[in-house]
């Protein structure tokens, strides 16, 4: 069984088949009950790694490139 820590709220447990369902995105947390006592993100978790929502990975990289290609005057 898998908790969900998500903006904050956490939500669960569930399965893997309920987890894998439930549009993962990069910046949310898995605990897996009995397994271990850490929080990871869904991509440090092989078996998830497939359901991980693709739209969240593309903001992820174009929010990085946006960064990148701004200039700050201090």
């Amino acid at each position: 069984m898998y908790v969900l820590l998500r903006n904050n709220k956490q939500e669960g447990p569930y399965s893997f088949e309920e987890l894998a369902s439930k549009n993962l995105n990069n910046f949310d947390l898995i605990l897996k009950e009995g397994a271990s006592s850490q929080w990871l993100y869904p991509c440090e978790i092989e078996e998830l790694r497939p359901y991980l929502n693709k739209k969240s990975n593309q903001d992820i990289r174009e929010r990085k490139s946006d960064f990148t290609k701004q200039q700050y005057i201090f």
